[in-house]
């Protein structure tokens, strides 16, 4: 090999070293950050309902518990009830609860002869998971009803009111 030959490879050599070198060097992936996008869980929704006709109020003591922003509570209801909480995700509790139980008052009402009685209800319960954007999470959250009307008689109602009777009994453990 002559030494002009031996020049212009080692020019032609040097000079796609440098190519590459220089093609290496303008990458952009590393200068830039990644940018993420996640829409996670920040708010927990629980709405909570309880609708019943007069008799159930004239005949038993209603009784509510449920999950609130402080804990299980139990409440005695006199009149239609709706509670709504809105509570941060971290915050949220690891169960919720809502129990609609009706006892027999210890002083209710003569029950009339040849009378009818409505014993209709409407209860609903709602937890739903809200995400970053606005959003209801379709993996987090669980609702219940219970609707029905039914028409006791005299005679119905008698036996009726002498026991306990469970008109919701709703549980949800959403996962961590």
């Amino acid at each position: 090999m002559t030494r002009k030959s031996l020049l212009k490879a080692t020019v032609l050599c040097l000079a796609m070293m440098a190519c590459c070198v220089t093609f290496s060097a303008c990458s952009s992936d590393e200068n830039e950050p990644e940018t993420i996008i996640t829409n996670e869980l920040t708010t927990i929704k629980a709405e909570y309902s309880v609708s019943l006709s007069e008799d159930w109020y004239r005949f038993f003591d209603i009784e509510v518990t449920y999950t609130s922003e402080t804990g299980v509570k139990t409440i005695l209801l006199t009149e239609d009830w709706n509670f709504d909480m809105n509570i941060p995700y971290t915050a949220g509790p690891d169960e919720f609860v809502c129990q609609v139980t009706a006892k027999p008052k210890a002083d209710m009402p003569a029950i009339e002869e040849n009378a009818s009685y409505l014993l209709e209800e409407n209860i609903q319960v709602r937890v739903n998971g809200i995400l970053e954007d606005g959003t209801m999470s379709s993996e987090y959250g669980y609702s219940g009803n219970r609707s029905g009307t039914e028409t006791k008689s005299s005679e119905g109602m008698k036996k009726y009111v002498t026991g306990e009777h469970s008109l919701m009994k709703f549980t949800y453990t959403p996962e961590k």
